[in-house]
């Protein structure tokens, strides 16, 4: 038998399993991850995230729970099969066919896709505005762009190395 914290019943996603007296545990990190990890996120009034996996119903609690209020756009290659976890006040899924909104302005970035690519970047330079890529260990091309669109830079490893270890 699973036993599902009660973030995971929300979410419907866990990434750790535990097995304890023969009973299987499942937990989901991933929010308290982004909530320790990215504090800048609560300064983020505009939010682009760029795939729409695993990850994202993990990363849409962590930055409502850091900033209620901020809108949010996922730009992703399948808008259809988004789930209604995607689906709340203030989220926007677009098809990223169709790219970036002309005229959009972003206070952060999130790149939350497995491969490599170059993605399109609004323009950065400006206080505050960071780009994260939740890769982690390597500099990868959407650092690199963003870095040179005046963007602050960080990686994955700000939400793997602080994921409480509280379980939830």
């Amino acid at each position: 038998m699973l036993f599902r914290s009660d973030r995971v019943k929300k979410l419907g996603v866990a990434n750790t399993l535990i097995e304890h007296h023969g009973k299987l545990y499942a937990y989901n990190t991933d929010v308290d991850g982004v909530i320790l990890g990215y504090p800048c996120l609560a300064a983020s009034d505009n939010i682009l995230i760029y795939g729409g996996g695993g990850v994202i119903p993990a990363l849409l609690m962590g930055i409502r729970e850091l900033n209620p209020h901020a809108s949010i756009t996922i730009l992703t290659r399948r808008p259809s099969e988004c789930d209604a976890m995607h689906c709340q006040p203030r989220v926007k899924i677009l098809s990223s066919e169709h790219g970036i909104p002309d005229g959009e302005v972003f206070d952060a970035l999130i790149a939350a896709i497995t491969p490599d690519l170059r993605l399109p970047l609004p323009p950065g330079s400006g206080k505050g505005k960071v780009a994260i890529d939740l890769r982690y260990g390597t500099e990868t091309t959407f650092m690199a762009d963003a870095r040179r669109k005046g963007y602050t830079v960080q990686d994955g490893m700000s939400m793997l190395d602080r994921k409480s270890t509280r379980l939830n």
